[in-house]
């Protein structure tokens, strides 16, 4: 529980700071997310440390080119 308000604060932060690169930012981690979990459970049948780190880097450059994105727009 603790953990997705955590979550939730910092997607409205973001959205408090600039709402075009924010929604950027927020959609990029949403995509990255539901990729990862199809990815995971279709290759591996599940998660695996190893996977959680590949997300870690996947979810880390999407939010990256997302915020890049989002100042461009």
């Amino acid at each position: 529980v603790a953990t997705i308000l955590i979550i939730l604060l910092c997607g409205v932060i973001l959205l408090m700071l600039s709402v075009k690169t924010g929604l950027c930012i927020v959609l990029g981690a949403l995509l990255c997310a539901l990729y990862y979990k199809r990815f995971v459970m279709k290759e591996f049948g599940g998660v695996t440390g190893d996977t959680s780190g590949f997300f870690l880097q996947l979810c880390e450059l999407s939010c990256l080119f997302a915020a890049t994105i989002g100042v461009y727009l």
